[in-house]
């Protein structure tokens, strides 16, 4: 009984350091990703992680005032690339698609047909102005 007690006491002490030690580390990364890592309002590298969304357009959409998916999913694929066209004349319709990708979490390759055909006829429609 006196051991089992003891047991007891020892386990609760080692459960409450590992406890002392995870909010440690939970500040710690709080810390980082506010101070560190937080620019301008928002985490750098938030948008590479959507599917189609590299680093290099993740920096053109961050340069046209888009930082977040929520403000890319508010504004849509086809202002978002009309805006990136603005700083990149080389933006393709490949852009477009991973754009929309994005928004709607698929690869560009796993677009519905129609959501292709509206975004070529708008990539279209562009280019003859």
């Amino acid at each position: 009984m006196f051991f089992s007690i003891i047991i007891s006491e020892v386990v609760a002490i080692f459960l409450f350091s590992i406890e002392v030690d995870i909010k440690r580390y939970c500040k710690i990364t709080n810390f980082m990703r506010n101070y560190i890592f937080k620019r301008g309002g928002y985490y750098m590298g938030e948008l590479s992680k959507l599917p189609n969304i590299g680093k290099v357009v993740e920096e053109q959409l961050n340069q046209v005032g888009i930082q977040t998916f929520e403000q890319l999913q508010e504004i849509g694929a086809t202002q978002a690339w009309l805006k990136i066209r603005e700083i990149d004349n080389s933006a393709c319709i490949h852009r477009l698609y991973s754009l929309e990708g994005a928004i709607q979490g698929v690869k560009k390759s796993s677009l519905s047909d129609d959501s292709k055909k509206y975004l070529k006829e708008f990539y279209n429609f562009i280019n003859k102005l």
